[in-house]
């Protein structure tokens, strides 16, 4: 019997979405020395690397509180990463980039608070 049922040619999967962030973000007008925020699973730096930028890893608690925003600002923050996949809610800032796996907001712009978000 053949063992073409065991075999798994890692060369015909697909690239992973996370290769076109550097050039996702660099349309958008990101600079390569601005900060970003991304939800790419807890503490996986995965999604950062391909970036090409340096940041902070967000989950889907800390994207829900808006008033943490001028904070990460402060930080040097400009652009909030969402990957669909993981966070199915939409942000209230400026989408600059939406496709079927990744959100770009600009984080430049103050939001109303919610009730519930003090």
């Amino acid at each position: 019997m053949p063992l073409w049922y065991a075999y798994d040619d890692v060369y015909l999967k697909k690239d992973p979405p996370e290769l076109r962030l550097e050039n996702l973000l660099d349309r958008t007008g990101s600079d390569p020395n601005d900060k970003i925020m991304i939800n790419s699973g807890w503490m996986n730096p995965e999604a950062m690397f391909y970036a090409r930028r340096r940041g902070f890893f967000a989950d889907s608690s800390t994207l829900d509180h808006y008033n943490w925003m001028p904070d990460y600002r402060d930080m040097g923050v400009r652009r909030v990463v969402v990957d669909k996949r993981i966070y199915k809610k939409r942000l209230p800032y400026k989408l600059l980039y939406e496709d079927n796996v990744y959100l770009i907001y600009d984080n430049m712009i103050d939001v109303p608070l919610r009730d519930g978000n003090k």
